[in-house]
């Protein structure tokens, strides 16, 4: 089975013509066949960085894309 993973700083909870796009992309692919999984930063836990308010450290969290 071929898979792809998607990559994007635009997903949900964001609704707009990129995160449509993608949305309609990975449905259409899932009726090929293809395994399809989206890297988003909704998908990362935060944690601030101490003395700053600007950075924040991140840990992946992958999850399946559901139609």
């Amino acid at each position: 089975m071929t898979s792809i993973l998607l990559v994007t700083d635009a997903w949900r909870p964001q609704i707009n013509g990129v995160v449509r796009s993608l949305e309609r992309m990975a449905e259409e692919l899932q009726a090929l066949g293809v395994r399809v999984e989206i890297l988003s930063p909704q998908l990362f836990k935060r944690c601030r960085v101490p003395l700053t308010r600007k950075f924040a450290c991140l840990w992946p969290r992958l999850a399946k894309f559901e139609s």
